[in-house]
């Protein structure tokens, strides 16, 4: 499957298999602003190449094709708005790697110098985030994992119908994209 296939019937079982059974058609990888910069990376348009998870079993279960999301965390209230950023594809198999102790971007040194799980991907921006809020709006979208369990590490899982749900309200992509017009 690619990015913008949201996955029927006939993909059902090609999708990877959660332990409690839940096929997943796309995975989240999260940004906490407060952690690593990036409003900074979005506006750059660096830094968006690779991105790192928690260690899980489900890390096991990224595979290069598997679509993906960038979702930027955060409050309803805070500078940014918390939903999904960008849209794209995992591009590797998952390697460990403690990633550039040089980069600028990290706010937090400490999380900085981690080795953990990171994936090759490829990401287009949105031209203007899908707010969490109107995700939450969504029915399709309503009981997802990263809105049930806002705590989850990345890859977070979503459903054949959450992804559908996504790309539907995907606005396109970026045209001179700047996260400072973002704020609330």
């Amino acid at each position: 499957m690619v990015a913008g296939d949201a996955g029927s019937s006939s993909d059902v079982a090609e999708l990877p298999q959660l332990r409690d059974g839940r096929r997943v058609a796309a995975w989240i990888f999260k940004a906490r602003p407060d952690v690593w910069d990036v409003v900074t990376a979005v506006r750059d348009g660096s830094g968006l190449e690779s991105w790192r998870m928690a260690p899980s079993y489900r890390v096991a279960l990224v595979a290069p094709g598997h679509p993906c999301a960038l979702w930027v965390t955060g409050p309803s209230s805070g500078r940014h708005i918390p939903g999904v950023w960008a849209i794209g594809e995992v591009t590797s198999d998952p390697f460990d790697d403690a990633g550039d102790p040089d980069d600028e971007l990290w706010l937090d040194v400490g999380a900085r110098r981690q080795v953990r799980p990171h994936v090759m991907v490829h990401l287009r921006v949105l031209e203007a985030p899908i707010p969490r809020s109107v995700l939450r709006a969504d029915p399709r979208f309503a009981d997802s994992e990263i809105l049930v369990a806002p705590r989850v590490a990345s890859p977070v899982a979503v459903r054949p119908a959450e992804w559908a749900a996504i790309l539907d309200l995907d606005p396109g992509p970026a045209s001179g994209f700047r996260p400072e017009d973002q704020a609330q």
